[in-house]
């Protein structure tokens, strides 16, 4: 059986004015049971420190969400206390799994775009290897047979069109405007010619190739542009 003590703080009856009153009540009854106790001087100060230490609490809520709770008894109480307990504690439990599991998330994207900032180049590496192949066999046939003008040749326009080729793969493309009408987005206009056989505003001449990386200009070509 619990029982539950509590000093009380009123004017004590005469014949007990040097002796502190306990009131005790039993768990589960209405009924009040008395005890008097004698206590030190020394006790006597332990409970007025404890209860000075003991900071207030000023609880607010609403009186409408309350009333239900107004008329409970004791037992469906602690009963509610507990089962709001055992939810809190569920509901706490959740979270930090949550959490938990948001940072494993997080931690793991990130590890990945630092593999993607690492290995981007890796696959552009790879196929620029072909076209080192073949530029170094270029060279070798060169040293072999420098008379050899058609074999260099070929060998020279192989590897331009495999590097070519490669960009591609990666969206790059390279601008070469010549008969096009002049487009400031992507020409950078040089010069102005006379040019009888073309529009006005038509590209004649490219002294450089502009480039496009997946449709994003890179470099503008520059040319130069008929004039009217």
């Amino acid at each position: 059986m619990q029982v539950k003590c509590t000093i009380l703080n009123y004017k004590k009856p005469s014949q007990y004015d040097n002796k502190n009153i306990l009131e005790i009540i039993v768990s589960n009854s209405d009924q009040k049971k008395w005890e008097y106790v004698e206590k030190s001087d020394q006790e006597e100060q332990l409970l007025k420190d404890q209860k000075a230490s003991t900071p207030e609490i000023d609880i607010h809520f609403d009186e409408e969400e309350a009333q239900p709770y107004l008329s409970m008894d004791k037992t469906s109480l602690i009963k509610e206390i507990l089962t709001l307990k055992k939810e809190s504690s569920e509901h706490w439990d959740q979270f930090v799994r949550a959490k938990a599991e948001t940072n494993n998330v997080m931690n793991s994207a990130e590890k990945e775009k630092q593999n993607i900032r690492n290995y981007a180049l890796k696959s552009f590496v790879q196929s620029l290897i072909s076209v080192i192949d073949n530029f170094e066999r270029s060279v070798e046939g060169m040293v072999a047979d420098p008379a050899n003008v058609v074999s260099i040749k070929e060998g020279i326009e192989l590897t331009h069109k495999d590097f070519l080729s490669t960009l591609e793969k990666f969206g790059v493309e390279m601008l070469n405007p010549t008969g096009e009408r002049f487009n400031p987005e992507f020409h950078e206009a040089i010069s102005m010619q006379p040019s009888p056989d073309n529009d006005p505003n038509t590209v004649i001449q490219v002294l450089q190739k502009g480039c496009l990386l997946n449709g994003r200009l890179v470099r503008p070509a520059m040319v130069i542009v008929a004039s009217a």
